[in-house]
């Protein structure tokens, strides 16, 4: 009788050990399945390197990156992604640009990121320039195809008359930060006065923001959810 207890806990034991290691198994595997996307924003510029400039306002492109950037970030959250910001107040990395890029380059190659997204504003001599314009690059495939659908939902949400593709370079630096997708995103013109407008305004800020956040929900779902 005494040996058939014996067994009996010992056969109890070995369940419960079994049942234990395959529970924590399970919720590990559900934990690495579920785990969300860490999306890095990098709002351009900062600090002693205001960017382009408005044409009409004087309006400095740094300033309108951070506020698309946190718009963004909050759009993100909302559903569901982790987000990780190069910076959050008016300030650079550095105290020289190229010290400040390659800040910027060695917390993108730091993050173990799954997207990056630079923001930034357009400018040219020509003010009937516009229309949004995201880069990626080149040898990237996975970059162009979120690149292009990224491009799309600023197509819409700006309304511009130039309706572009997404473009892929090779010689921009903080596309070569990591292996990571990493995308420009030039949300509009600074030296057009209607994009200015658009750009300045919350109104428009929070549009762009939301089109960037669906193209990327559109090619970079949470596993478990649908794009």
């Amino acid at each position: 009788m005494k040996r058939q207890k014996i067994g009996m806990l010992f056969c109890l034991g070995l369940l419960l050990a079994i049942t234990g290691t395959a529970t924590v198994r399970s919720l590990a595997v559900q934990a690495r399945v579920y785990t969300a996307p860490l999306v890095v924003i990098d709002p351009g510029h900062g600090g002693f390197d205001p960017g382009a400039i408005g044409m009409d306002t004087k309006v400095e492109e740094c300033e309108i990156n951070l506020a698309i950037a946190k718009l963004l970030k909050a759009e993100l959250e909302q559903r569901g992604y982790r987000v990780l910001m190069t910076r959050e107040e008016d300030k650079a990395l550095a105290h020289t640009k190229k010290a400040d890029m390659q800040a910027r380059r060695d917390m993108i190659g730091q993050s173990g990121a799954d997207l990056v997204l630079s923001i930034h504003q357009n400018s040219n001599p020509d003010r009937s320039a516009n229309g949004a314009m995201v880069l990626y690059y080149k040898e990237s495939e996975e970059g162009q195809r979120i690149a292009q659908a990224v491009q799309e939902r600023l197509n819409g949400a700006l309304k511009s008359e130039k309706m572009r593709d997404a473009v892929p370079q090779t010689d921009k630096y903080i596309l070569k930060s990591g292996e990571m997708p990493i995308l420009i995103v030039e949300c509009g013109f600074l030296s057009n006065s209607r994009e200015e407008g658009i750009l300045r305004s919350e109104e428009g800020q929070q549009a762009l923001a939301l089109a960037i956040a669906e193209g990327v929900c559109q090619t970079l779902p949470i596993a478990g959810t649908t794009p």
